[in-house]
């Protein structure tokens, strides 16, 4: 059975074309992930009726298991891949059980604290991203290399030149030292594993350290001069963390597509929803 990740906007659309364009049995074909960035974004709906509506849905075609969130997939798949841990762990098994939050749902209709808690939380998780980047998280060196090229290469050029320079590795590992604490695991003692480590061999997190740089190409390729990620993009941009988990990641944001053709050592198919309507159900 393949698996099928839905970004927030293609839940929507699929959702309001259920039933006018394809009956539910049709997408039983498929094991649609869960994640956090959904429900997180879902959250942020102002009708409770839609919250409802939407959250349900996603829960119903799902395998009631939700992925961990990227930077714990981070983790796993490097520990993995350095030895230190036997296993990658993609889904979390802390989550709340489906008969739960369903119940939530139906009983409650995610009630107005549940609409405050997201936005809150979104808006915390913005900050996160500003205050990270600002102490050790700087995309800085791919400004540097923009403004020395002159925006004359081509992303992947800039993105190999970095790891050869052994940027992305510093990038991955402070990212995780930076989070050892929620992560549980202190990444010092594996310091010079993670810098000298073929990060290619990371299914998800290649495809998703990319993406993060790849926005700020993308963003700076598009207004002609050196420019910052807006903080809504450094939320998005958690999504392509997913990317290689599913068979068809199914997404109408452009600016995800136009990345999807910028970055490399992709297995999944990108879909839009229309597309994926047509011909996947």
């Amino acid at each position: 059975m393949k698996t099928v990740y839905l970004d927030t906007i293609s839940i929507n659309k699929l959702y309001d074309q259920l039933n006018r364009k394809f009956k539910y049995s049709r997408l039983q074909k498929y094991n649609f992930a869960i994640s956090s960035c959904q429900t997180d974004e879902l959250g942020c709906i102002e009708s409770p009726m839609r919250r409802s509506q939407l959250t349900e849905f996603i829960f119903k075609i799902s395998d009631k298991r939700e992925l961990k969130d990227h930077i714990e997939i981070m983790s796993s798949e490097t520990l993995f891949e350095i030895g230190a841990r036997d296993t990658i762990e993609y889904i979390d098994p802390d989550y709340l059980n489906y008969d739960g939050m369903v119940k939530g749902i139906i009983k409650n209709r995610l009630p107005d604290d549940f609409y405050k808690d997201a936005i809150n939380s979104m808006g915390n998780a913005k900050k996160t991203y500003k205050d990270g980047r600002k102490e050790m998280r700087s995309l800085q060196p791919i400004f540097n290399s923009l403004e020395e090229i002159g925006l004359k290469k081509s992303f992947e050029e800039i993105f190999i030149e970095m790891i050869e320079e052994g940027l992305i590795n510093n990038f991955l590992f402070e990212t995780l030292q930076y989070e050892s604490e929620y992560l549980g695991f202190n990444f010092d003692n594996y310091k010079e594993d993670i810098l000298n480590m073929d990060l290619s061999k990371l299914k998800c997190s290649y495809v998703g350290l990319q993406g993060k740089f790849a926005y700020d190409y993308l963003s700076s390729f598009e207004k002609g001069k050196i420019s910052k990620l807006k903080a809504s993009d450094q939320v998005d941009v958690r999504h392509l963390y997913y990317l290689n988990y599913a068979d068809v990641f199914v997404t109408d944001d452009e600016k995800i597509q136009t990345i999807y053709n910028m970055i490399f050592g992709i297995t999944s198919k990108i879909e839009s929803t229309d597309s994926f309507i047509n011909n996947y159900l």
